[in-house]
Parts: structure tokens; sequence; C-alpha cells
């Protein structure tokens, strides 16, 4: 179980010359451009933290509690979200590059995602009402049995959504989506 409690902090490069952080629990805490490629977090809690052009690939995340956190340009390939832990999960994202991640059935209500990169993401199953995907770039992205009731697909790009295997109320989409709609189908668009 995690151990040290960290306040109102902000950690650099200089703060960790050994480039690891330790586990524990993490209140009001910024990271700024450290390379935590791979590290294990597991168990530890961030709460109300603000993760800045970090690297966090690969990261081990069994049961990390992210509460009201917020990613700012990170690097977030291969992420388990599904391992975190579910209860109270609130985080958002702006410019990050997300490829790989696993969201598979993970309650992600009112989630935004900001100009950010999920190729080849996993969403199958997961909760993403509410969800606004806001000049995203979904290429590849699965999101098969996931309930998209208000999710906000407008300004995204490249997803393909076969809505019969969905739960679906009221999902907004823009034109330019309708390919990713219709593919199914085999319906050309222009």
């Amino acid at each position: 179980m995690p151990g040290e409690l960290f306040e109102d902090r902000t950690f650099t490069v200089e703060d960790l010359p050994e480039g690891r952080l330790a586990p524990g629990d993490y209140q009001s805490c910024t990271f700024q451009g450290l390379d935590l490629h791979g590290q294990d977090l597991g168990g530890s809690r961030f709460m109300d933290c603000a993760f800045e052009q970090c690297d966090l690939s690969l990261c081990r995340t069994e049961k990390t509690a992210l509460r009201e956190v917020r990613f700012t340009g990170c690097k977030l390939l291969g992420w388990r979200w599904d391992a975190c832990a579910p209860f109270g999960l609130e985080v958002s994202f702006t410019d990050c590059l997300m490829d790989s991640g696993v969201f598979a059935d993970v309650a992600l209500k009112g989630t935004v995602f900001r100009t950010s990169r999920l190729h080849g993401c996993d969403l199958s199953g997961a909760d993403l009402t509410d969800v606004v995907f806001d000049d995203c770039d979904l290429a590849d992205a699965a999101f098969e049995g996931s309930k998209l009731h208000g999710t906000d697909f407008r300004t995204a790009v490249n997803y393909r959504l076969d809505l019969d295997t969905c739960s679906v109320k009221a999902p907004r989409f823009g034109l330019e989506g309708l390919p990713g709609l219709l593919a199914r189908y085999d319906i050309r668009i222009g």
C-alpha cells in the first residue's frame, strides 16, 4: 500500500534525479516534463493533479486511482485504463498521444478528450455518456458495445462505428463523420 503523502508540489526532472516517482498519495501536485515511461504506478493515488509534457507510456496502472487528473501534452501509449481503480475515475486530456490504450468497460462519463490521438484504442463496452472527442483522431479505435449517450463526435476524425453494436441515445456527429458511420454498409460519400 502506498505510504508517502505528497501535497501541493511540482515535480520536474531536477526533483527526480533517478527519474522515478515514489509510490504514494499525490494531492494537488503538478508533474512537468518527466519521462516516467514504463514505471509502476500501481496502487498510487493522484487527486487534483496535472501531468504536463510527460511521457507516461506503458506505465503499470493496477489499482492506480486518478481523481480530477489533467493530462496536457502527454504520451500515454499503451495505458491500461481498465486496470486503474474504477471508483471516482475522473480525467481529462489535451494534446495527448494515447495510441493503443485500453478503456474496455471503463466508465468515462463526461470525460473530455481535446486535440488528442487515440489510434487503435479499445473503447469496447466503455460508458461514453457525455464524453467529448474534440478534434481527436480515432483511427482504428474499437467501440463495440459502448454506451454512446450524448457522446460528441462532431469534430472527431477517422472513427468507424457500428451503431448496431452500441447503446445509442442522442450522440452527436459532424457531416465529416458520415463515412465512418456508413462504412459497414459499403456506402460511399462524395
